[in-house]
């Protein structure tokens, strides 16, 4: 099974060169690149295959619909190097392509044993709008020089990914199924670059997180993996919900085709796919809020029930979770002021725009609950403390999603939960406020993803930045290879342990200078956002 991958290695090694390293798939043979890096005063040599098609190009009939595998091709495809990325929302690029569905793998040399590696494949964030996978080794160097084998992929987004008119005949849900088939690729063909299917990890920030949740969940994704990371987002995320999609569908179809009105789902499908992909993409002037739905059951559904119901019942994988935020997820928000004083003058003035929509709260309930969650952040006027709206934020969008999602998941499997609350030079992240904490969204991928052993992190941070990389980076991989971020009592993580979430408790790691074991974060918010749902929230509802 691992005889492609030894023979490529012993064919570079013998003619001291790896311009072409060859792998064959089903569908066809593809060449790499091989590149040497250099860590510390090592030399060794990473493989990478970029821009392989998973599936085939979902355009004509096909666009809006679930991916299917690709078509065989003829000769040797080049998989050196490749910028295509899906069509973005309120982008504008050459880059831009419908035919986007492919997939990159980092894989590592080694002669010395034949056993496989454990497997990590990555769902970008984006808000289910933007993102694209990595076309080089540099973010995920550091995860294959210590054996593990790096898949990233692209994934449908906007409406080309999320599009539904809420019954089967666009069903929606798209981009989701692009991830589901690209990890059942990872099954049949990782063995072919010394990676394991039996030892697949997904991982996932953001919209990445929330992507890793749903495969939790959907019944489909069941066996294509045996552990999870999910880092700043859930299936109860509100930006992992569309709350608007048939009128988002129709509203589209009426901008390119101002005749359309409110014809059958059918017609609207053949008419949308009869646009150019230009005049989809130029709706979004109007139409830019883009997300999962739940579907309509049907054998193809990716998901068919509220996602926090579907999240209180036994998951379809029962796998190890590992999930966590950032001290301060809407940190970013304190770099304008002005904005920040608007939100909360409206706040104090109308609290119950501080439900969303999502909680699902009778109309008349609104006002009453919007006091309450402004009280859970103050006692006075929020006006007056900036600090305490940017916790709503961060708690509104983030972390209370997060949180709720480790404590029900807990109920079945094992999960570990981290804040990272490290702000350092790598960050470069400049805002603050006092009463808020320091560290903003996706700011730790910054520190996950780089190489603390890599001589120009050495040379330009400082050591407390390259120990929290390293620390950071270390409890993912130990995840990955044993199912336990800390697995061992080790000094690099102060001889602690991180102990599992329970549905009363949340005990967690704090990744600062120096590591913790802390209970109970973003309390005592938190525990009233808990108390608010059940008293106010009309079941079923989606998010929390």
């Amino acid at each position: 099974m691992i005889l492609p991958l030894l023979m490529t290695v012993l064919g570079c090694r013998l003619a001291q060169a790896c311009a072409d390293p060859i792998i064959t798939l089903p569908n066809g043979k593809i060449a790499g690149r091989a590149d040497t890096v250099t860590t510390g005063q090592t030399k060794w040599t990473i493989y990478s295959y970029i821009g392989i098609p998973f599936a085939a190009p979902p355009i004509g009939y096909l666009r809006f619909q679930p991916p299917v595998p690709p078509t065989n091709w003829a000769g040797v495809l080049q998989c050196k190097n490749n910028n295509k990325h899906c069509y973005q929302v309120g982008t504008n690029d050459k880059l831009e392509t419908e035919d986007c569905l492919l997939i990159n793998v980092f894989t590592k040399e080694d002669t010395k044993t034949q056993s496989k590696r454990p497997v990590l494949v990555l769902f970008y964030g984006g808000a289910f709008i933007h993102g694209a996978a990595t076309t080089t080794y540099q973010k995920v160097k550091h995860f294959v020089r210590n054996d593990i084998v790096v898949v990233t992929l692209n994934y449908r987004v906007g409406p080309f990914g999320f599009l539904s008119t809420g019954d089967t005949v666009l069903p929606g849900n798209m981009g989701l199924k692009d991830q589901q088939l690209a990890l059942k690729w990872v099954q049949r063909n990782i063995h072919l670059f010394g990676g394991d299917p039996k030892q697949v990890t997904i991982i996932g920030q953001s919209a990445g997180g929330a992507s890793v949740s749903f495969h939790l969940l959907s019944p489909k994704s069941a066996g294509l993996f045996r552990a999870a990371i999910a880092m700043s987002g859930s299936a109860l995320s509100t930006f992992g919900y569309q709350q608007h999609a048939v009128q988002n569908a129709y509203g589209i179809v009426n901008e390119i085709f101002p005749n359309f009105g409110n014809k059958s789902s059918r017609e609207l499908l053949k008419a949308l796919q009869s646009a150019t992909a230009k005049q989809i993409d130029n709706t979004a002037d109007k139409y830019n809020i883009f997300g999962p739905v739940v579907e309509p059951v049907h054998e193809g559904a990716f998901l068919s029930r509220p996602f926090h119901e579907l999240a209180q019942m036994v998951p379809a994988s029962r796998v190890p979770v590992l999930t966590g935020i950032t001290s301060e997820e809407a940190i970013g928000k304190a770099a304008d002021l002005k904005a920040l004083r608007h939100a909360a003058d409206i706040f104090d003035a109308r609290p119950e725009v501080m439900v969303d929509s999502c909680m699902n709260v009778e109309e008349g309930r609104r006002k009453d609950a919007g006091g309450k969650i402004h009280s859970a952040y103050t006692s006075g006027k929020l006006a007056d403390d900036l600090a305490a709206v940017i916790r709503y934020a961060s708690d509104h969008r983030y972390a209370k999603p997060v949180l709720r999602y480790a404590q029900l998941q807990s109920q079945f499997t094992p999960v570990y939960f981290y804040v990272f609350s490290y702000h350092g030079v790598r960050g470069n992240n400049p805002v603050y406020i006092k009463g808020a904490g320091r560290v903003g969204h996706a700011e730790d991928t910054l520190y996950m993803y780089m190489d603390p052993e890599d001589a120009s992190f050495i040379s330009n941070l400082p050591k407390e930045d390259l120990l929290a990389a390293k620390q950071y980076s270390t409890l993912a991989m130990n995840f990955i290879k044993y199912l336990n971020p800390t697995p061992e009592k080790d000094p690099l993580f102060r001889n602690l342990t991180v102990p599992k979430v329970t549905p009363d408790k949340i005990p967690y790691l704090d990744i600062d200078y120096p590591l913790r074991i802390k209970e109970g974060p973003r309390e005592p918010a938190y525990s009233s956002w808990v108390e608010l749902y059940k008293q106010y929230a009309e079941a079923p509802y989606v998010c929390f």
